[in-house]
């Protein structure tokens, strides 16, 4: 027989669960199950007017779209198989006319300190999107860089440095036909999808200095940690690490029933 305390432990515990699988909603879970029947997922943005301070910017940002590609058939199809929905379709839209949901952004400072980019749809914009596509409302995953307060840590090794670095994150939004943001993954949460800089730890033991540089990857080191792949469970093709790390989050976070699995 369970006892007081037993029982009080399994309640708390189911609240905590619940708490962090509903943190990212904007309205009330059940509101958002039962407005969002059928979800429609666009490709992968790039914001190429983000904060990008890399030397060779142009290269970078052309990097990023490279990589993203046709991502969102994978971010669909999994979606359509792991997360409850009716129906989770692809919307093929191009680039220029998929800017042009949004009528700006704003950098903004989350509650551990971490910098974010926040991004306000155009209700007009989004709203014949959602018409033309027969959805119930848009999933949008933009890469954006910031620079902001953080840590790069010693590779093996308990040393770190704290400054400004300047990283490459992954918003993501579940946009209505109104424009209102029901479900929102902000880019400060969790680990960014790049890291553009990391600091030369080595460099400064090998010249005897306290004085630790700080680099960008070369583009080619980008396009590496794009690419660079594994394999899933169930999979028989590799795909890439940091895509596959997104969009099981995402899978996970945007869940309206039980059939979520890794």
């Amino acid at each position: 027989m369970k006892t007081t305390q037993q029982i009080l432990m399994v309640l708390f515990l189911l609240l905590l669960l619940g708490g962090c699988a509903s943190k990212h909603y904007q309205v009330a879970p059940e509101i958002y199950r039962e407005r969002v029947k059928v979800l429609g997922v666009l490709p992968l943005m790039v914001d190429a007017e983000s904060t990008i301070l890399h030397p060779q910017r142009q290269e970078v940002v052309a990097i990023l779209q490279q990589s993203a590609g046709e991502k969102y058939l994978r971010l669909s199809a999994q979606l359509n198989a792991r997360a409850g929905y009716k129906e989770v379709r692809p919307v093929i839209i191009d680039p220029p006319s998929q800017q042009q949901l949004f009528t700006g952004s704003t950098l903004q400072i989350g509650k551990d300190g971490r910098t974010f980019r926040r991004y306000q749809p155009d209700p007009a914009a989004v709203g014949e999107l959602v018409r033309v596509a027969n959805v119930d409302a848009l999933l949008v995953v933009i890469l954006n860089g910031v620079e902001g307060k953080g840590k790069r840590w010693e590779r093996l090794g308990p040393r770190y440095l704290e400054g400004n670095f300047n990283d490459i994150q992954a918003s993501a939004m579940v946009l209505a036909g109104s424009g209102e943001i029901l479900w929102e993954k902000s880019g400060a949460s969790g680990a960014p999808l790049v890291e553009l800089q990391y600091v030369g730890f080595d460099e400064a033991f090998y010249n005897h200095t306290d004085q630790v540089p700080v680099h960008f990857l070369t583009p080619d080191g980008l396009r590496r940690v794009l690419q660079a792949s594994d394999k899933g469970l169930l999979e028989k093709e590799a795909f890439s690490t940091r895509y596959r790390t997104l969009f099981d989050t995402l899978t996970e976070g945007l869940a309206v029933g039980k059939l979520w699995q890794r």
